[in-house]
């Protein structure tokens, strides 16, 4: 047999062992329930930003986003000897608990997520990064100027308080590392924090991640110049770019 036949070989086996490591995994974890709370548990939270218009007229701004959460979940966790030395696993987000998180300043609830598969770790770790398009009313009294916007992100849990799920910045709570260059506006300032808030109906605090952002366009005379359909036009085409989600990257 050809060296080259053996590592073909060596491939499939391998991917027939992966497959028959997660089956059996699937099966040992078959009296897991989804809507079951796996106990106190501290979500790492954040968000990746990848593109963002703001609209000066009625003073929304719309935005791309990858939310990244990561947390830890003992009721999946394995040995990996037990499974061929099987150490993580994609799988989809649908098929597990997630946290329930919402846009606390969501216009209209306009809020829409798009539910990706997530990446599960031999020691129960789950990291999870869905696809998110926000629309938020920025104060129109809160702008440094005609082109300068300032708007706010306010992201965290209805039904966790800081007890049953305490918040973490995940890598910093806020990046613009994926930010795509053909985007009218840039984001130019920003900070992110972890803040409580207290309600009355309620003892504890509820944690959410704020985000302080500006937002400015990117060539204000080239803008200026430009004609409305285009403009239009060139923001659709980019709203209907799908970058790669992570891990798969």
């Amino acid at each position: 047999m050809s060296l080259l036949r053996l590592a073909a070989f060596a491939i499939v086996l391998q991917i027939v062992v992966a497959d028959t490591a997660v089956d059996k995994l699937y099966r040992s974890k078959k009296d897991y329930i989804r809507h079951v709370e796996p106990g106190n548990v501290t979500l790492q939270i954040g968000i990746s930003y990848v593109c963002g218009t703001y609209n000066r007229h009625n003073h929304i701004l719309t935005s791309r986003v990858f939310e990244r959460y990561s947390w830890r979940d003992t009721r999946l966790a394995w040995n990996p000897k037990d499974y061929s030395g099987l150490t993580q696993i994609i799988i989809p987000a649908d098929k597990i608990w997630i946290p329930e998180v919402k846009l606390y300043n969501a216009f209209e609830h306009s809020e829409d997520v798009d539910y990706t598969d997530a990446l599960l770790l031999s020691n129960g770790t789950v990291i999870w990064v869905p696809r998110v398009t926000y629309t938020t009313l920025c104060d129109e009294h809160d702008q440094k100027d005609d082109h300068v916007h300032h708007c706010k992100l306010k992201l965290g849990s209805w039904v966790h308080s800081s007890v049953d799920m305490p918040l973490e910045l995940f890598e910093g709570g806020f990046d613009t590392a994926m930010y795509l260059k053909e985007c009218r506006y840039v984001v130019s300032h920003y900070r992110a924090r972890i803040l409580n808030k207290k309600y009355d109906c309620c003892a504890d605090p509820y944690p959410f991640l704020h985000v302080d952002l500006d937002i400015e366009r990117r060539h204000h005379e080239e803008e200026e110049h430009e004609e409305a359909p285009e403009k239009k036009n060139r923001w659709e085409k980019h709203l209907s770019t799908k970058p790669c989600f992570w891990p798969h990257c």
